[in-house]
């Protein structure tokens, strides 16, 4: 019996460890998602940025986009 409920509760610790891992799709997806955010941020950024005469826009503007994309998927 004992043997019986060992096996038991090793089935379903494999099967819910299992459950909570993401598909590769999700996986691909969310990373899809997140590289469209950066490049739409950085373009709007960019915008601004030039009107402004500030210097190293593209620079600036990719890790703001970067982190706040990041931020906003976690």
């Amino acid at each position: 019996m004992n043997k019986f409920i060992t096996t038991v509760l090793l089935i379903l610790f494999v099967v819910l460890t299992q459950a909570n891992e993401p598909p590769e799709l999700n996986i691909q997806l969310q990373k899809d998602a997140q590289e469209q955010c950066v490049v739409l941020r950085t373009n709007a950024c960019i915008s601004v940025c030039q009107k402004t005469n500030a210097k190293n826009c593209t620079q600036l503007c990719s890790e703001n986009a970067k982190n706040e994309c990041r931020q906003a998927g976690e």
